[in-house]
């Protein structure tokens, strides 16, 4: 056996162990899709869309098996759902192109599509998206060497030959998709850029009154009595931090990740919608984010137990209050 069928092997178990855990069947969902078995991985991306329907992630993961197999407009259809999640997402917008060029893509369904006709938003996670990607062609190669290590018998050598053809199939695409993302980088274009830090850091904090933050702090600090929230900061619409509480230590790369995101999103956005979505750097919780004004932003994280509708309601209860403390008062 591969390692990749010893990771579904691993995988299958606990979810017979443990039905009811979304992130190990979207797990086992990507190990399958990686190794070949659309159906099983169609199967457990649908499974943790039952489980939790907002599992953005797990959307994607549903139009890329769809798109696997042929079904492309039915790819296109799960695609335009993933969006709203996700407008930033570059493997979306790798898969959008992939489909494109084989279908015919109506005016009305372009429209689902729009976010991706910007492509300067997007530079912030393409090191992040680049990464990913050589993982999965590390994975991939790994799998193809030793399938021919694997000693040879009658009744595997057809199964076996597929897989590898499968995998090498998924390693071109990669490489397609790695080549179109390292041209992005270069890419010029009349658009302003966007004030966003980039990965891996994350903006100066604004200086503000000593009497300001703790205000502040305190209107913040009763979120992480919500269950299963771990953080809670307010962020200028240029990334920089104004003030957080929070009862965990986050990596600073994760954090400065999700602002990027979260600033571009609420760009398109007005004040007071909020956005709910799934980050990859914290696939087992849930990532709120709140345009307060034109100036300023809140993000809540929360580990596993966090719901959204419980950080929805604690957001609406104390907004009020956060927008009449900021800096500027309720512009």
């Amino acid at each position: 056996m591969t390692g990749l069928d010893l990771e579904i092997e691993k995988l299958s178990t606990e979810v017979r162990d443990n039905p009811e855990e979304a992130e190990t069947w979207y797990s086992l969902g990507r190990a399958t899709m990686l190794r070949g078995l659309n159906f099983a991985a169609l199967m457990a991306f649908e499974k943790t869309q039952e489980l939790k329907p907002e599992h953005s992630l797990s959307r994607l993961g549903t139009a890329t098996v769809m798109a696997n197999v042929g079904l492309d407009r039915e790819a296109l259809g799960v695609l335009a759902a993933f969006t709203p999640y996700s407008p930033y997402d570059l493997r979306g917008y790798l898969l959008f192109n992939h489909l494109k060029a084989r279908v015919r893509v109506t005016e009305e369904v372009a429209k689902s599509f729009s976010c991706y006709e910007k492509v300067t938003p997007w530079k912030v996670r393409l090191s992040t998206t680049l990464e990913e990607i050589k993982q999965e062609k590390e994975t991939l190669r790994q799998f193809i060497r030793e399938l021919s290590r694997l000693p040879v018998k009658d009744d595997v050598l057809c199964r076996d030959a597929l897989a590898r053809k499968k995998a090498e199939e998924r390693l071109a695409r990669l490489d397609e998709d790695e080549k179109e993302l390292k041209a992005l980088e270069k890419f010029s274009t009349d658009e302003q850029e966007p004030k966003v830090i980039p990965p891996g850091e994350v903006g100066p904090a604004e200086e503000i009154k000593e009497e300001t933050r703790k205000k502040l702090e305190e209107l913040l600090a009763p979120s992480l009595s919500v269950r299963g929230v771990v953080y809670s900061g307010i962020f200028r619409v240029d990334g920089r931090l104004l003030v957080k509480v929070s009862s965990e230590d986050i990596a600073q790369k994760i954090v400065s990740g999700i602002v990027s995101q979260g600033i571009l999103a609420i760009q398109d956005l007005n004040a007071g919608t909020t956005l709910h979505f799934w980050n990859l750097d914290f696939e087992n919780g849930i990532i709120v984010f709140e345009g307060l004004n034109k100036d300023y932003m809140r993000l809540v994280i929360g580990k596993k137990g966090a719901t959204f509708g419980t950080i929805r309601f604690h957001l609406d209860r104390n907004r009020d209050a956060l927008l009449k403390a900021v800096p500027g008062g309720e512009r």
